[in-house]
């Protein structure tokens, strides 16, 4: 049994989109080395809220109404506004470099358009 974004545990269905992604991969990992699903889940959700969670906050490059703005994951207030996607994205994967942390790129309308991770 492998788990995947549409078909995952209960147990992940209260986890922002990004931590439940990663705890499904984790998870699915954890069955490949032959763990009981009983024991994957958690592992997988704990292993998932340390790297993503609150502690290590996840920033966004998201369009604004007057650009491009970077946003830290929970918040309402830009952490900087740009004219161009491609200033946002530069500063904010200098941001989220110095951080250690993820970050999440949107297209114009608003939808993910891909994830980097800095370590």
């Amino acid at each position: 049994m492998s788990w995947n974004i549409k078909d995952y545990p209960d147990s992940m269905k209260n986890l922002d989109e990004v931590v439940r992604e990663e705890a499904i991969g984790i998870a699915n990992g954890l069955l490949d080395e032959g763990f009981e699903a009983g024991r994957a889940i958690p592992i997988a959700v704990a292993r998932a809220k340390k790297t993503y969670g609150d502690d290590n906050p996840i920033r966004h490059v998201v369009p604004h109404s007057d650009g491009w703005a970077i946003k830290k994951e929970k918040t309402q207030r830009a952490s900087g506004i740009f004219n161009t996607k491609k200033e946002a994205l530069k500063k904010a994967q200098q941001m989220a470099s110095e951080e250690h942390t993820r970050l999440i790129i949107h297209r114009q309308d608003g939808k993910i358009e891909k994830h980097q991770t800095f370590e």
